[in-house]
């Protein structure tokens, strides 16, 4: 052994020899009696945790604070002669692995019983994670780093009495008060964070009214009413709805009517086609086609019906029994199946929800036919052996990219159609209603892509004049080169064709999002003193602000009189405005750019849209107790129009 030792001693001594020697000289005497491998002399206890070992005899100082038995191996040199005898009897050489296992579950419980004892301000150390702390802070400094890996409880013991520098991932997120989560990504519910602030700014006084969070609100309303409509204890048979031929007709020429032009999935013919074929058959079978059949009639049904706008109860919403009946068929035909004919009752259920004004439950059904004819158009070969498939892949592709983009308002998350700038479009054989106003819409919406920046509570601002120049000439553009079947006058007064008032209105929103960023600059900036050239500019684009959001919200008062598929989204946007609107209405600077009362007459006038469907959908219900509140702080209240503006002057 000495001759060994001697030999060894000219060579470069590796990081666990340094190691070793430096743990001996405090616990051993004779360097020359301690093994070059640590592991060697570690107790079976650390040797199975792979733990670092003092080595300590009777008991390491693991073994020790667990209150443990520490067993050693018996090795050929015996024991330590400073080793003391131990308090208790050994156990036998050859520790059984029953008896191991043993052992550490004891361990486990003690580990366990300390961590629920530790201090609340004391920083959560994971004892069963690689990168605990050390043991000391002047033995943290000397090991190599070949052997940080192993580190384990050790350090433990010095963690709880003195609190780390570096604290673990669970203690950053458990010692976080929950107002610091105030900027932390709203991925649900209506947020105007986006309309509030800048980028790199505070938001200004004026707008802090815009900086709600309605998430878990409108969470908890949209999950009760899925719980009510989609209830599994309520079983409806099919011989329980009208399968008669006049209501079958009645229903299908409701939906072809006033439905497939705003999601045309399909043309006219193969509907026809679709609901004469299922019908005969008396819906019985659970295959796509039977569940696609149901929902056109359960549209039909609710479209005919867009007058009765006052039901309250879930049951008493028309068309439900063909909506639960081809959802119970649908969940069946679309186990493990990715169809387009399953992606375009995925469509039609996600319709049905839209025009209950249930956002959550149509972006559920949206998300899901997204997925299936995201992956149906990655199959060219596929798509190339019939000439019907590749134009509905792209129907059903194009409405889903609308209604995602619709639905990022309320759900700020998807499948991320909207990204994909290169869109094929649509092969239509035939004049359809819908044909001029899905591409017009298509293209309205990479315009409002590109004035957007971010969603929820991460969207903010961004003041570019030229950029905002650049879109305010593309939305000419496109409304110039607009067909003549959808093209709409440009002003206040009414339009009776829908798509077209829709149309207007989507175009008068645009505008005032892009000039909406003079507003937000002019309230950042109003106390540092800018250039007398540059508030100009700013004061300019805050007055063509307030014009347009005038004209939306007139525009909006034809459109929010009757169900439609894009309500929801006209509702939306008019409170939005209207809180845009109050929230400047007294600045001072802003006072000559607008006529006081025909803003506080758009102001009220939104009030009476909203407050007409606040009784049959609770989140409306709160946009409205937000705009009361708003208003009855700006002196408004629901007074008469001179009064108001009395108040407010």
């Amino acid at each position: 052994m000495a001759t060994s030792r001697g030999s060894d001693s000219h060579k470069r001594p590796l990081p666990m020899d340094t190691d070793g020697a430096r743990v001996l000289t405090a616990s051993h005497p004779n360097p020359a009696k301690y093994p070059r491998k640590r592991v060697s002399v570690a107790c079976e206890v650390c040797r199975l945790r792979k733990t670092r070992c003092d080595a300590a005899r009777p008991k390491c100082r693991f073994c020790s604070n667990a209150g443990i038995e520490c067993v050693y191996r018996q090795t050929d040199s015996g024991p330590s002669p400073n080793s003391k005898p131990p308090d208790a009897p050994s156990l036998d050489s050859q520790v059984s692995s029953q008896d191991l296992a043993t052992l550490l579950a004891r361990v486990q419980v003690l580990l366990q019983a300390r961590a629920a004892s530790t201090p609340s301000d004391a920083p959560l150390v994971p004892t069963s994670l690689p990168w605990s702390i050390n043991q000391d802070a002047t033995e943290q400094q000397q090991e190599p780093p070949a052997t940080t890996s192993s580190a384990g409880y050790d350090g433990l013991e010095q963690v709880n009495s003195q609190p780390s520098a570096q604290p673990s991932p669970s203690a950053v997120f458990t010692e976080s008060p929950a107002a610091e989560h105030s900027d932390l990504p709203c991925l649900v519910g209506l947020s105007l964070y986006g309309f509030a602030k800048t980028a790199t700014k505070p938001c200004p006084k004026q707008l802090e009214p815009l900086l709600f969070d309605d998430g878990e609100d409108y969470l908890e309303h949209e999950h009760e009413y899925n719980q009510r409509i989609l209830d599994p204890a309520v079983y409806v048979d099919i011989k329980d709805v009208d399968l008669s031929v006049k209501a079958c007709w009645r229903n299908q020429q409701s939906f072809a009517k006033s439905v497939l032009p705003w999601v045309p999935v399909f043309d006219q013919q193969l509907c026809a086609k679709l609901v004469q074929e299922v019908s005969a058959n008396g819906f019985d079978s659970c295959d796509p086609a039977s569940s696609l059949g149901l929902f056109v009639l359960a549209l039909g049904a609710l479209s005919r019906a867009g007058d009765e706008s006052s039901q309250t109860s879930v049951s008493e919403t028309p068309g439900l029994g063909y909506f639960r009946i081809a959802s119970r068929k649908l969940d069946v035909a679309a186990n493990g199946q990715d169809t387009v004919t399953i992606a375009q009752c995925f469509v039609l259920k996600a319709s049905y929800l839209l025009l209950c004004l249930r956002t959550l439950a149509a972006f559920d059904a949206v998300h899901v036919a997204s997925t299936i004819i995201a992956r149906q158009m990655a199959r060219k070969k596929w798509l190339e052996q019939e000439t019907g498939r590749f134009e509905a892949c792209h129907r059903v592709y194009l409405t889903c990219y609308i209604l995602e983009h619709e639905l990022r308002a309320v759900i700020h998350y998807g499948t991320e159609l909207h990204q994909y700038e290169r869109l094929a479009m649509p092969l239509f054989h035939t004049h359809e209603p819908g044909f001029f106003w899905l591409l017009s819409e298509i293209a309205l919406r990479q315009i409002y892509m590109n004035a957007l920046c971010g969603v929820g509570s991460t969207a903010r601002v961004a003041y570019a004049p030229r950029v905002a120049q650049e879109l305010i000439s593309q939305l000419d553009q496109w409304y110039e080169h607009l067909h003549p079947t959808v093209k709409f006058p440009l002003g206040p007064e009414p339009v009776l064709d829908t798509q077209k008032a829709f149309l207007r209105a989507q175009y008068y929103a645009a505008r005032f999002q892009v000039n909406w960023s003079y507003v937000v600059q002019f309230l950042t900036t109003i106390d540092l003193g800018v250039d007398i050239d540059e508030k100009s500019i700013m004061l300019d684009g805050a007055q063509r602000a307030i014009e347009y959001a005038s004209l939306v919200i007139s525009s909006a008062q034809s459109l929010c009189q009757d169900r439609h598929l894009m309500l929801f989204t006209n509702l939306i946007c008019t409170f939005a405005v209207a809180m845009m609107l109050l929230c400047i209405i007294d600045v001072p600077e802003f006072a000559s750019l607008h006529d006081l009362t025909t803003t506080v007459a758009a102001i009220h006038q939104a009030r009476s849209i909203l407050s007409y469907w606040a009784e049959i959908n609770p989140s409306i219900s709160v946009n409205l107790g937000r705009l009361d509140a708003l208003m009855r702080a700006k002196g408004m209240d629901m007074a008469p129009l001179e009064v108001a503006c009395n108040n407010l002057s």
